[in-house]
């Protein structure tokens, strides 16, 4: 991780509707964009040390309901640094026709934070990523399974309601 490391780290969707991780000014930031209506932000009190860092955002629906409320935690080499709640989730999914980019945010951008940078390149390196859930298959009902078996394993990755599920899942990365 560069001294003050800027961009994105990863977008979904876009300025109509979407999720972004991204750092600004060395502060790691998470943006919840709900179709314009409503905008979250969560944000990491201080900087970003430098160097080798892995990354992690869990989400997790606090309510078993289509557009539930999502407890989102954010973490820097295993300790949080960020959490706050998204009062309300898209019913449905955000689209992925505008983009999922990592390292940069090529559609139009999802974060009112960065707008006036876009893409927002981010200036350091994403060694990779992964999305996994941290729940078991089978403590979720038959739609949640049904779900998951169709590849569809995150809310903010799924264009159905069938995915609003209260198994959390997490995304990573190591980043330098």
């Amino acid at each position: 991780m560069p001294a003050n490391a800027s961009g994105v780290i990863y977008a979904l969707g876009g300025f109509s509707g979407g999720l972004a991780l991204y750092v600004k000014d060395g502060v790691l930031s998470y943006e919840y964009n709900l179709f314009e209506i409503q905008r979250t932000h969560i944000k990491a009190k201080g900087k970003l040390p430098t160097g080798k860092a892995k990354i992690e955002v869990e989400t997790i629906y606090v309510e078993r309901k289509p557009a539930g409320p999502l407890k989102v935690v954010l973490k820097v080499d295993g300790k949080e640094v960020a959490s706050g709640q998204v009062p309300v989730s898209a019913p449905l999914g955000f689209t992925a026709n505008d983009a999922l980019d990592f390292g940069i945010d090529l559609g139009s951008p999802v974060g009112i934070e960065y707008y006036d940078q876009a893409p927002f390149k981010f200036n350091g390196t994403i060694e990779g990523a992964q999305v996994k859930y941290l729940g078991s298959a089978d403590a979720a009902p038959p739609l949640q399974r049904r779900a998951r078996h169709a590849k569809r394993e995150c809310p903010w990755a799924s264009p159905t309601a069938e995915s609003a599920s209260s198994i959390p899942c997490t995304s990573e990365g190591n980043f330098t």
